[in-house]
C-alpha cells in the first residue's frame, strides 16, 4: 500500500466509523419516535378506560407493559447489542410489540375502542418506510389477528363492552385497509429498491470517473495529479512518524527517436510495457506515476537511504532489461534519485531528483545518478 493509500484506508475506516455512528443515532432517533408515539396510544388507552370505567391499574399496567417493551428495544439500540441482528433498527420488533399492546388494550377502551384502528394503521405507516413487502403482509396480518382476539375477547369475556355489530364494522374495516396497506407498501418496495439501485450505479459510476481523473489513460498508471498528492501526503506522514522517502525521476532514453524511427504505435506500446513491467516488480509500498511524456516519478516509501532507493531502481532497470524488446525494438531509461529531506519542500527534492536525471543523460544515458 502507497503512502496514499494508507491515508485512503484511515480516511475511509474514519468515514466508516462515521457512518454507522450516524446509523445508530438514526435508529435511536426512530427508536424514542417510537416511544413518543406509544406514549401518545397509551394516554388515548387511558382516557377511553377511564370513560369506560375500567380499573386505573389494569389500565397503567396495560400501558407499562406496552411502553417497557419499547423502551427495551431502544436500549438493546444504543447499546449496539442490536447490531448483530439483520435489522439492527428492530423495526419489525418494535412494531409488532406495539401492534400487540394496543390489542390487548383493545377490551378496556369501552365505548371508544375504535380508536385501535387508526393506532395500529399509524404505526404499520412505519413499516411502509422501512421493511419489504413481505414484512409488511406478515404485520398486517399479526394486526388483524391480534385485534380480531381483542374483539372477541371483548365480546366474550367482557359483553358489556362488546357488541357484534359495531365488532363487525371494526374487522370489515381492517379487511379494507389492511390490504391496501400491503398494496401500497409493495409500492413503496419497489420505489425505495429503484432508488437503492439508482444510488449503487451513482456511486460506481463517480468511482469511475474518480480513478480516471487520477489514472494515465495509456499506461493504467497514476497520474501527475495524483503524484503531487501523493508527495504532499508523504511529507505530512513524515511529519506524523518521522518515516522518510526518497523520489526518483525516470526518463525512456531516446523516446522522440522510437517514435519518429518506429511510429508512435511502438512509442506507446513501449510506455505501456514500461508502466506493466514495473507495477509487477516494485513493491506494494512503492508507487510509480507518469509525471509527463516519456517521464515517470517513483515514491519510494519509508525509505530515506539512497542506498535503498539505488537498489529498487536498479532491480526495474534489470526488469525492463529481462521484459525484452517491444516489436522489436529495445529501450532502457535514465534515473535521478534522491531522498528527501526533513522540513524542506516537496519542489526542493523534485529539483535535485531532476538534476541528477540530467547529470545521468549527460554521462550517456542508461544509468543512475544520486543526488
Amino acid at each position: 500500500m502507497t503512502t496514499a493509500g494508507k491515508d485512503s484506508s484511515s480516511e475511509a475506516d474514519t468515514e466508516g466509523r462515521g457512518e454507522a455512528n450516524r446509523a445508530r443515532r438514526t435508529r435511536l432517533t426512530q427508536s424514542w419516535t417510537a416511544m413518543g408515539m406509544s406514549a401518545a396510544c397509551q394516554v388515548l388507552v387511558i382516557y377511553a378506560g377511564l370513560r369506560a370505567g375500567t380499573p386505573l391499574l389494569w389500565l397503567l399496567l396495560a400501558c407499562a407493559a406496552g411502553f417497557a417493551g419499547l423502551l427495551v428495544c431502544n436500549v438493546l439500540i444504543r447499546t449496539g447489542w442490536s447490531e448483530r441482528l439483520a435489522d439492527p433498527a428492530l423495526t419489525q420488533v418494535q412494531i409488532a410489540y406495539s401492534v400487540v399492546s394496543i390489542a390487548t388494550a383493545y377490551p378496556l377502551q369501552g365505548e371508544l375502542r375504535g380508536l385501535a384502528l387508526p393506532m395500529t394503521m399509524s404505526i404499520l405507516t412505519f413499516s411502509m418506510f422501512a421493511l419489504p413487502t413481505r414484512a409488511v403482509a406478515r404485520l398486517a396480518l399479526l394486526t388483524f389477528v391480534a385485534l380480531l382476539l381483542g374483539m372477541l375477547f371483548s365480546l366474550l369475556v367482557w359483553p358489556r363492552h362488546g357488541q357484534w355489530g359495531i365488532e363487525l364494522g371494526h374487522a370489515a374495516a381492517l379487511l379494507v385497509f389492511l390490504p391496501m396497506m400491503a398494496l401500497l407498501s409493495a409500492r413503496m418496495s419497489s420505489i425505495r429498491h429503484r432508488l437503492s439501485t439508482q444510488k449503487a450505479d451513482l456511486t460506481k459510476a463517480l468511482a469511475r470517473i474518480e480513478e480516471m481523473a487520477l489514472r494515465d489513460a495509456l499506461t493504467g498508471l497514476f497520474n501527475r495529479r495524483y503524484a503531487q498528492t501523493l508527495l504532499e501526503q508523504s511529507r505530512l506522514q513524515w511529519q506524523r512518524t518521522k518515516r522518510g522517502f526518497s523520489v526518483a525521476l525516470l526518463d525512456i532514453d531516446h523516446f522522440k527517436r522510437i517514435n519518429d524511427q518506429h511510429g508512435h504505435a511502438i512509442g506507446d506500446a513501449v510506455l505501456r510495457q514500461f508502466g506493466q513491467v514495473a507495477q509487477n516488480q516494485l513493491r506494494v509500498t512503492d508507487t510509480l506515476c507518469r509525471w509527463g511524456g516519456e517521464e515517470f516519478l517513483l515514491v519510494l516509501a519509508d525509505e530515506n537511504q539512497p542506498t535503498q532507493a539505488e537498489v529498487a531502481v536498479q532491480r526495474l532497470a534489470q526488469a525492463i532489461r529481462d521484459a525484452g524488446p517491444v516489436e522489436g525494438v529495445s529501450y532502457t531509461f535514465s534515473a535521478g534519485v534522491t531522498a528527501h529531506r526533513p522540513m524542506e519542500p516537496i519542489e526542493a527534492a523534485l529539483e535535485r531528483a531532476d538534476a541528477a536525471l540530467y547529470r545521468a543523460k549527460a554521462q550517456g544515458r542508461d544509468r543512475l545518478v544520486m543526488d
